[in-house]
């Protein structure tokens, strides 16, 4: 005949089952905080930003405009300015919106760490 209350749980149970959830939660923290330190590390940055075939506007301000969507971050902890984060249209819709007179206005990643405007 069984009884009808659940088995307890021995000692060295409860103790491998604390091991194992103290285990887990700080292997998930050092993988978040790896993959934040990784997406903001400098490498991964874009380094350049080449301007040509502008006739109406100031190099200068196209160039403030891109600095400030670059220098801004995602959530307050992703760099916008990541390769991998990066979105060519995002920028190229800002700077449509900032500057209505462009008539053709192309933005390229290239190479790994360069922006072509």
């Amino acid at each position: 005949m069984k009884s009808k209350r659940p088995q307890r749980k021995t000692r060295r149970e409860k103790k491998r089952i604390k091991k194992r959830t103290v285990v887990m939660i700080i292997s998930l923290v050092v993988i978040v905080a790896s993959f934040f330190y990784i997406m903001n590390h400098p490498s991964l940055a874009v380094t350049q930003v080449t301007i040509t075939g502008q006739k109406t506007l100031v190099e200068s301000d196209i160039q403030k405009n891109i600095d400030n969507y670059l220098n801004e971050y995602w959530l307050g902890i992703l760099r916008k300015d990541n390769i991998l984060m990066v979105s060519p249209k995002t920028i190229e819709r800002r700077l449509r919106n900032d500057f209505p007179r462009v008539e053709d206005l192309i933005v390229n990643l290239e190479r790994s760490t360069a922006l072509s405007v």
